[in-house]
């Protein structure tokens, strides 16, 4: 059965035929565009600053590449008892997610979930309920989960030196009441884009708003390639 990620999931709710070429045709992406490349970069900033707000923890990701591995480092660590992991690995009903920072409170623990944007979107909440689905699922106590966004316009937070960092730098929201409302509609939603995995073709959805909403989709040229010139990549 194809695991499942926070990144293909958000991808299956966009688009059914954008998981399925991520998952097994990721060579016909598009080139990454500078603009995205920075993105990307921008939001590794972002969270190591959301670490050294929550100082004192561990990055589980540094141990090692391997799923297995972070699984199980996860797992000692929490039963070592340290109290503030980043990166932290959670696997449940064949989905993986790693929380940015995980904070224990007396027995629960508060997950945080860090977004380089000014706002919280509908998909940050998508986001944020398949995360406290995998993570309550896989058996941690969770007493709250919460979205931070900036306070401040990422391309001036990105160019911050550590010593400008402001204490105000995010502003966080309370999200566990919609996350436990979420519950069925993500395992019904998870069910859904296991499906569509296992289809033994691609499915066959059209083009349109979607591909770049919320966010731009990778295969929009590949998507618009004539049909004879998709058969000739996929097969030659």
């Amino acid at each position: 059965m194809a695991l499942l990620t926070k990144s293909t999931f958000l991808k299956g709710c966009q688009c059914h035929k954008y998981i399925y070429l991520d998952k097994y045709y990721k060579k016909e992406k598009d080139p990454l565009s500078d603009e995205q490349r920075k993105k990307y970069e921008g939001g590794h900033i972002v969270g190591a600053m959301a670490q050294k707000l929550f100082a004192g923890g561990l990055d589980v990701s540094n141990i090692s590449k391997s799923r297995d591995v972070l699984l199980q480092e996860t797992k000692k660590l929490i039963e070592q008892g340290h109290t503030i992991l980043y990166e932290a690995t959670f696997e449940y009903n064949n989905v993986l997610v790693m929380a940015d920072v995980i904070v224990k409170d007396d027995k629960e623990w508060k997950i945080y979930e860090i977004k380089s944007s000014q706002k919280i979107s509908v998909t940050n909440r998508t986001d944020a309920a398949l995360q406290y689905y995998v993570i309550k699922g896989s058996g941690l106590p969770i007493k709250e989960f919460h979205l931070s966004c900036l306070n401040y316009p990422r391309t001036e937070v990105i160019e911050m030196k550590a010593e400008e960092i402001p204490s105000n730098l995010f502003q966080f929201e309370d999200v566990t009441s919609f996350c436990k409302e979420q519950l069925t509609i993500v395992e019904e939603k998870i069910k859904d884009l296991k499906t569509t995995l296992a289809l033994p073709s691609i499915p066959s959805t059209p083009t349109g708003d979607h591909c770049n909403s919320p966010y731009t989709c990778e295969f929009i040229g590949f998507c618009n390639r004539p049909q004879q010139e998709i058969n000739e990549g996929l097969f030659s």
